[in-house]
């Protein structure tokens, strides 16, 4: 009787485990089937550089996506349908890019922790302000009938912060300031 009872808890445990398995997030934006992830953000090495006491880390423009790339964490029309909740965003790990093309263009590494494996990210870029803040939203989304092991499942999204002109910005995530940054 005890064997039966084991066997029918880890049977309920797969079968939750499948569901959620389905429709996971990306976890890391850019990998493909049979090429490995792209890891964010890309160490300092011979071609990146930091200039002293800027606050920002300048990186070769092939190491981040083109401003204008599709993301698949931005906000979609089929969203409405789900749920949104909030995540927990790691700031420590999480950063503005600044690339070195010309003209010189931002992205945001941002790193979440989203409640579950069926939760999928989402990050919104809003136009900067008249004082050059660019306000980012963070959030997630589930669809409320699937069930879902509540595991803690981090994601890392890398998100264009679009086309800026020259000038001195500052990114705010969920209404907290976050980071400066400078174009030139």
């Amino acid at each position: 009787m005890r064997k039966l009872i084991y066997l029918a808890g880890a049977v309920c445990i797969l079968i939750v485990l499948a569901a959620c398995g389905a429709n996971g997030p990306s976890v890391t934006q850019g990998a493909s089937a049979g090429q490995p992830p792209t890891a964010y953000p890309v160490p300092a090495d011979a071609n990146s550089s930091q200039p002293s006491g800027s606050g920002q880390t300048l990186v070769d423009p092939s190491a981040y996506p083109a401003p204008g790339d599709p993301s698949v964490v931005a906000p979609q029309a089929s969203d409405s349908t789900l749920k949104r909740e909030d995540v927990t965003i790691d700031t420590s790990s999480s950063q503005v890019v600044v690339r070195t093309t010309t003209p010189q263009t931002a992205a945001l590494s941002v790193l979440v922790n989203l409640p579950s494996p069926c939760h999928q990210a989402r990050v919104k870029v809003n136009l900067p302000d008249g004082t050059n803040t660019i306000a980012v939203e963070v959030y997630s989304l589930v669809d409320t009938s699937k069930v879902c092991a509540a595991v803690v499942t981090p994601a890392e999204e890398v998100v264009s912060l679009g086309s800026l002109a020259p000038g001195s910005y500052k990114v705010t995530l969920n209404g907290q300031v976050f980071q400066s940054f400078v174009l030139k």
